[in-house]
């Protein structure tokens, strides 16, 4: 399932239903944060590995959020049914990581 995701060249597949009636109540951050997590899954998961890790630090920095705001958006992703979300740490740090799963 994964490989369809995946097109040659600079491009990312996204779920039309970020824009369907249904989620018309979604915020727009919620919908950059999709696509941007989109991004993230492409370029770090594959055939084999559908979970890829990333601090709310890291995904702040990134976006130039606030953490408060990533944890506030990535609930309402979750919320929705787009991400599945899990909580775990590095084996090699102290860094508290996130593993994220896009659903739709």
């Amino acid at each position: 399932m994964a490989e369809m995701k995946y097109k040659d060249g600079y491009y990312i597949q996204l779920s039309r239903c970020i824009f369907e009636a249904d989620y018309k109540y979604m915020s727009d951050s919620a919908k950059w944060f999709y696509c941007y997590l989109t991004e993230l899954e492409h370029r770090h998961t594959g055939k084999e590995k559908q979970w890829f890790y990333r601090t709310d630090n890291d995904i702040a920095e990134d976006l130039n959020w606030s953490v408060s705001k990533v944890q506030r958006i990535k609930k309402e992703l979750s919320d929705f049914g787009f991400i599945k979300i899990m909580k775990t740490h590095s084996k090699t740090s102290t860094r508290h990581l996130t593993a994220y799963e896009i659903i739709k």
